[in-house]
């Protein structure tokens, strides 16, 4: 008999736990999702566009700044951190909204990663991940999200 109530109480607190933790529905707090990416593998000069929902807490002009870390695997002391601040505009609090950030991957002809800057015409193939999340204009921060992994292909 102990046992079933053990095993009853033990299923108990595994469902509460795992239904506990909740990831942020967006509600209540900056918010950022990246909802997908336009490719898994990109050449030098090939366009890759990240698509992301957000949201603010409040109601009011919106000073944004997206912060973007990358991480190459090739090279252990990669990580890359860069701003980029966000057009302003007035949010609706708890109120969902989308935008796409876009850019060129290298544009000369190729791309570089910190380990990579010997011979910058001779680049090989690798891989990276990027990490963003939205900074307001009070300082608050958003969770972090990850890309997949991104094959570069020289």
């Amino acid at each position: 008999m102990k046992s079933k109530v053990a095993k009853i109480l033990s299923v108990a607190a595994i469902l509460l736990f795992v239904l506990g933790c909740k990831k942020n529905d967006g509600k209540g707090k900056l918010y950022l999702n990246l909802k997908s990416v336009n490719g898994n593998s990109f050449v030098s000069g090939d366009n890759v566009v990240f698509s992301f929902e957000f949201n603010h807490p409040t109601t009011g002009e919106t000073k944004d700044t997206l912060i973007i870390r990358t991480k190459f695997f090739t090279c252990s002391n990669s990580n890359v951190t860069a701003k980029q601040v966000l057009p302003t505009f007035t949010s609706t609090a708890d109120y969902p909204g989308n935008f796409d950030l876009a850019f060129k991957i290298g544009g000369g002809g190729s791309y570089t990663n910190p380990c990579n800057i010997v011979n910058t015409n001779n680049y090989r193939k690798d891989s990276l991940i990027y990490t963003f999340w939205l900074k307001d204009k009070d300082g608050n921060l958003s969770d972090s999200v990850s890309s997949d992994k991104i094959i570069l292909k020289p």
